[in-house]
């Protein structure tokens, strides 16, 4: 009888303890799974703040083209009249004949007498 109890005794200790591995790992598979969820949580809510700026930033892009594309009107009447003399100013250069400098150099000139391509050279004789 001792030894039907004690064999009794180890069977429940054996599926105790079966029960108590198989509690463990159904805790351990719940655990993993739960952290599995929390980092998917936070990679799409990494994924939709990137997505969020990246759009936010190709909005401010637009818009700042936006803003380059559009003429820009003029502020005042004064500022409206001073491009518009300018542009007149600009018509009347365009239109006159080019202003050509010749000069004969029996030798080498001298720097001073050479003319750099940026140079405008304008003669006015005041009458």
């Amino acid at each position: 009888q001792a030894e039907q109890a004690a064999k009794a005794e180890a069977e429940r200790i054996a599926q105790e303890q079966a029960r108590i591995q198989a509690e463990q790992a159904r805790l351990r598979a719940e655990e993993e799974a739960e952290r599995a969820r929390i980092l998917a949580e936070a990679e799409a809510e990494e994924q939709a703040v990137r997505q969020r700026l990246a759009e936010e930033a190709a909005q401010r892009a637009h818009e700042e083209a936006e803003k380059f594309r559009q003429p820009q009107p003029a502020t005042t009447e004064k500022d409206e009249r001073f491009r518009q003399a300018e542009a007149k100013a600009l018509a009347e250069i365009a239109a006159r004949e080019p202003i050509v400098r010749r000069e004969s150099f029996a030798t080498v000139p001298e720097p001073w007498q050479t003319i750099e391509p940026s140079e405008v050279v304008i003669r006015v004789d005041d009458k």
